[in-house]
This record gives C-alpha cells, structure tokens and sequence, in this order.
C-alpha cells in the first residue's frame, strides 16, 4: 500500500501543473484589468503567463509531443499561409529602415513568445484551469467603467488613449470568455456578459469599441446559425484585407475637394505606388514608424500592413485568415462562434487604427489566440462507459 501511495506521488508532474496553472491565469485573470491600468501591463503579463506555462511543459512535454505537433500543422494550408507571411516578414526586416529595428524586434518577440506558448499548450487542457476566464474580463469592464466615469469630461491626450486601450482589450478579450461559458452551458452568463461589456463599450469617448463589438456579434450569429458561417467571414476578411486601399480611396471619394484630405491622399498614393518594386516587396516590416511624414490613415494596422509587407505579405495574411476560419469550422467546435467574432472584432479595431503601433495591440491578439487554443484543448470530457447489460447474469 505504501508503494502504491508513493508511485503516485511525481513531484515534477505536479509543479507542472501548478505552473501551468498559475501561467494561464495570469492570462485570464490578471492581464486584462493590466492592460487598463498601463500601457505595458499587458505586455508584462502576457510574458509572465507565457514563460510559466513554457516551464511546466518542460518539466513534462513528452520528448517527441512537439514534433508530432508540428508535423499536424505542416498539413494546413492556413499554417503554411501564416508561415509564409512569417519568413517574410522576417525577410523584410533586410530592407527596414534602421530607425525603425526597435518596434520590429519588438513585435518579433511577442509574436516568439505566443509561438512558444502555442507550443507549451498541452493538448488536453484541464477544464478547471480555464473557469476563470469571465473574471478577467469581468475585472476590466469594472475598472473600463470606472475609468469612464473617473475621466469623464476630461480631454486629455492620456486619458483618452487608457479609455481607448481598455475598451479594445475588453471587447476582443469578451469573445473567449463568451465562447467558453456557452461551451459549459451557462448560456445566461454569457448573455449578461457581452450585455455588460456592450453597454459599457457604448459610453466609450469614440464609438469604435462598440462598432467593433457590434460586428463581432454579427460575425458570432452568422457562425452559430449558418453552417458555413465562419468560413464565408474568413473569405470576406480576406478578401477586405486585399483591397483595403482601394475601398479606402473610394470611401473618400466625395472629401476630394477638400484640399487638406486631397494633399494626405495624395502622399498616401506616393507612398504605396510611387515605388512599384515596393508595392510587391513592401518598405519592411515596422518601416512605418520611421516615416512620421505621412497621413494619419495610415495609421490603421491594415493599411499598414501594404506599405510594411506589400502584395506578397498581404497575400499571404489573407490566404491564412480565410483558410485558418474555414479550417476552425471543423475543430472548434461549440467555440466557433466566439472565435469568428473575435476575428472580426479584431479586425474591426485594426481597420480603425486602434494601437497606434503600441505593443499592448498585439500582445492582446496573440492572448486572444492562445486562449481560444487552450479552450479548445479543454473541451474533452470523459464519460464512464456504459454498462454491459445482463454481464452479471452471464457470469452466474
């Protein structure tokens, strides 16, 4: 008896699990209320979560779990599609501007780091480590609340940019949260949730939250009711993020003869088209923050993305979102709908310049990605086998 107690007993096992633990807490519960309170919260969060999760898969991966991992994911068309926008983005970095290295190695370690918690990840996550999620995000709607009601009518440059940063990360951290109670059945509890942070999202100085969350429930409806649902919003996404520019020029068609918006158009088309190698290869990844000259529209991380990475980079990101959707329609299962509306939620916010080239911008997409992983990893349930009827009889 003694033996088997102390076979039992595997100290490293469960250090492991307590890191584990502790990491993916920190993700749930501590990072979004972070991100409301400082610019970097989020950032010091996110690599504290990560690291401690890297650290128990250490202590118990299994040698060869990691390369059977990525032999899976060399199969898809969506891994090979973001592959190819990560070499060249990596690629780019050759030709960006020396002023800009700083943002780009930047962005390349929060992106390292979410590669490296995508891969601690055990493949069958404990449901109990993933019930907090709705306090992390119920923590932030309180301190977004008070934030608004402490700042309001004040129009300060700080103030505005905390509301601002507190209301994006409410609005794309929701999704995971909503998605895991309706997976759990607390459908009431969800409901209540994206209420709360809809109206609190309402009472925003700007009505980008809200718009953004509004397409997310849009997305999150069209995924739950239609069978198909998630995979025509990836082609739709994908396809917006190849003619982003050219809806942008014809959106403003009707300010032309204003002659402060037709001088930023016009660099705006200097910039994208007076190179026309450039407009293939880009100006390299972080380039714009050396080019403080040009207008504020290109401020918005999806027209960024062309003056950065070009056609080649684009394309490559928008292949990835449209097969990564239509193939997480067959994966995901009752977390689909959450995940389609955080997409469109995050791509709501890019699109209207939400981050500004901030790191607590991707930080919170790279969190939104590793929290949908991890929840999909937790929906396994065991169930006891059925009983063999009349077993006993035939024994007799």
């Amino acid at each position: 008896m003694a033996q088997t107690s102390r076979s039992l007993l595997d100290p490293t096992r469960d250090t492991a699990s307590v890191l584990r633990r502790v990491g993916i807490l920190v993700l749930l519960v501590a990072l979004p209320p972070a991100a409301a309170m400082a610019r970097t919260g989020a950032v010091v969060a996110f690599a504290i979560g990560v690291v401690l999760i890297a650290i128990a898969a250490a202590l118990d991966m299994p040698p060869n779990r990691l390369r059977q991992t990525l032999l899976r994911l060399t199969g898809s068309t969506a891994v090979v599609a973001a592959g190819v926008a990560a070499v060249w983005t990596a690629l780019s970095l050759a030709w960006t501007p020396a002023s800009a290295w700083r943002a780009a190695a930047s962005i390349t370690v929060i992106l390292a780091l979410g590669l490296v918690g995508f891969a601690a990840l055990p493949e069958r996550m404990r449901s109990a480590n993933l019930y907090p999620a709705p306090i992390g995000v119920g923590a932030l709607a309180l301190a977004s609340a008070g934030l608004l009601l402490g700042l309001w009518g004040d129009e300060g440059t700080e103030g505005a940019r905390q509301i601002e940063r507190a209301l994006a990360v409410l609005v794309l951290l929701a999704w995971p949260a909503i998605a895991w109670l309706r997976s759990r059945g607390r459908d009431v509890e969800a409901v209540a949730l994206g209420l709360s942070v809809a109206v609190i999202a309402a009472f925003g100085p700007t009505a980008v939250a809200v718009m953004a969350f509004a397409f997310g429930a849009v997305a999150y409806l069209s995924a739950q009711l239609f069978r198909r649902g998630a995979a025509a919003l990836g082609l739709l996404l994908g396809v917006l993020l190849l003619v982003a520019p050219a809806l942008l020029a014809v959106a403003h068609l009707d300010a032309v003869s204003d002659q402060a918006w037709s001088g930023a158009m016009a660099r705006w088309r200097e910039a994208l088209l007076g190179e026309p190698a450039r407009l293939l290869t880009g100006h390299g990844f972080g380039s714009l923050r050396a080019r403080p000259d040009l207008p504020d529209v290109l401020g918005s991380p999806v027209l960024a993305l062309w003056y950065e990475l070009g056609i080649v980079g684009v394309a490559a990101l928008a292949v990835a979102v449209a097969a990564g959707l239509s193939i997480a329609s067959r994966h995901f299962g009752p977390l689909l709908p959450g995940l389609a509306a955080a997409v469109a939620t995050a791509f709501a916010l890019g699109a209207a310049g939400i981050g500004g080239g901030a790191l607590w911008w991707p930080v919170s997409l790279v969190t939104t990605c590793l929290l949908f992983i991890a929840m999909q990893r937790g929906q396994f349930r065991s169930r006891r086998p059925r009983a063999m009827m009349g077993f006993g009889r035939s024994q007799a």
